[in-house]
């Protein structure tokens, strides 16, 4: 139990002697002192307190009533506090120790720690930054902020502490605690989606846990969480980081793991064949991939060509179709979402380089227009020709998108030459997405 008068502002704004509350109801009260404290030592304009506490426009009693409130806290402190509210230079000043605010022991213990950090000594540094992070018992100023009193000293506090949560992140990192920053990165991210460290952090984390997949897909949700939330691409730093862990990755596919057996000569590429044995390519897409001795993951830059099918065959009936022309282009046919395939360029080595997967899937879209647009084609089914076979009767209706990026590429090994693969990342979603905007007949390439 701490002697003495002390003042909380890292979660309610509280007043303690000899550790236990005193009571403070009045919500201006709370605000007021809370102002003074944070300009310990200095003057305070009457102008401001009324500004901050009663809002604007102010009642014409707002002066009358911060004078009252001033004389209420002058009665709330005893002799032996150490505690005075003197007027100077038209404002008002709040004397206290320094010691007595949970504010110096946050500071106090987050520049020892980061001393501690300057010298190497990972351990000790993480002990004190979560010294410093304890010291806090909720937002700052909390009771104030639900209040609608938001100001920015409390978004000061909020920074400093965010700062110190990186700072121990970045420390368990080199302590090799991923999976600890794991868990402290549980809802960081999504409550702070501009703060680009704590996204580099989860990125690191999670490639060093081996869930290079997630990895992938945490790279690629951040850049476009950044850009969202800042207006800003992610930080050269944050790319070079990105960069290097691929290049890592390259290194390790490179020593030739068990599952980087070639397939069965003459059998489709592997990462179109499919594990139960069926004909024809599939890449199933998984959202949760867990590490494994038998997973291979590569980055990929690849052309998604997204194909949606409009009535009136069933989009089941128009994956042949669509497959035969995206195979006649080197493409591979990935997944059916409801109505829309999703397939690709660029995923294998055994595609032809010449033209690119960007023109190569723009090309099939075009065929695929050409070939079963409604003025070419007539009702039937969806293959083109009619029952005996003498020529088209049916057209499906495609609408088609086109876009670029990388993707991470999944490979696993289910047994000899039987493989499964997945694919994941960004630009799948985005291409999917887009393809419910167009139109029946057009292709947009973003």
């Amino acid at each position: 139990m701490q002697p003495g008068i002390a003042f909380s502002l890292l979660g309610p704004v509280q007043v303690l002697r000899d550790g236990r509350p005193v009571p403070v109801r009045s919500l201006r009260t709370r605000a007021l002192l809370a102002l003074l404290l944070l300009h310990r030592e200095h003057p305070v304009a009457p102008a401001l307190l009324i500004d901050r506490v009663w809002g604007d426009p102010p009642p014409p009693t707002a002066l009358a009533s911060a004078r009252n409130v001033v004389s209420g806290l002058r009665r709330l402190f005893q002799a032996g506090d150490q505690v005075n509210i003197d007027t100077e230079a038209g404002g008002y000043v709040l004397g206290a120790p320094a010691a007595s605010l949970d504010l110096t022991d946050f500071a106090s213990l987050r520049e020892r720690g980061r001393a501690q950090l300057g010298a190497g000594d990972l351990d000790t540094a993480a002990i004190t930054f979560g010294q410093a992070l304890r010291v806090w018992q909720g937002p700052a100023m909390m009771d104030l902020a639900l209040a609608g009193m938001d100001w920015p000293e409390r978004a000061a506090l909020e920074e400093q502490r965010l700062a110190t949560v990186e700072d121990l992140i970045e420390v368990d990192l080199a302590r090799h605690r991923y999976r600890e920053v794991l868990v402290r990165l549980a809802r960081l991210p999504g409550e702070h989606p501009e703060r680009e460290a704590l996204h580099r952090a989860r990125v690191v984390a999670l490639h060093r846990c081996g869930r290079r997949a997630e990895a992938a897909e945490a790279y690629l949700a951040a850049r476009q969480t950044l850009t969202e939330a800042t207006g800003r691409a992610p930080s050269n730093a944050f790319r070079a980081l990105h960069g290097r862990l691929l290049d890592e990755e390259r290194r390790t596919m490179d020593s030739g793991p068990p599952s980087r057996v070639p397939p069965p000569s003459g059998g489709p590429p592997r990462s179109a064949r499919r594990s139960d044995g069926a004909n024809g390519p599939l890449i199933p897409r998984s959202r949760s991939i867990g590490s494994s001795a038998d997973l291979v993951h590569e980055i990929r830059a690849v052309a998604v060509l997204a194909v949606r099918v409009f009535p009136p065959g069933p989009p089941e009936a128009a994956r042949d179709v669509v497959g035969a022309a995206v195979r006649e282009h080197g493409g591979v046919v990935g997944e059916l979402r409801g109505a829309t395939l999703v397939t690709y360029f660029g995923l294998t080595d055994e595609e032809a380089p010449d033209p690119g997967p960007a023109s190569r899937a723009a090309a099939c879209a075009i065929a695929l227009h050409r070939a079963h647009s409604p003025d070419r084609t007539r009702a039937g089914d969806l293959t083109g020709t009619g029952a005996d076979g003498s020529g088209p009767r049916d057209g499906a209706r495609f609408a088609c998108v086109v876009t670029t990026g990388p993707v991470m590429h999944i490979v696993r090994e289910d047994g000899p030459g039987r493989v499964t693969s997945w694919v994941a990342g960004e630009i799948v979603e985005l291409c999917e997405a887009r393809a419910e905007e167009v139109r029946p007949g057009e292709t947009a390439i973003f």
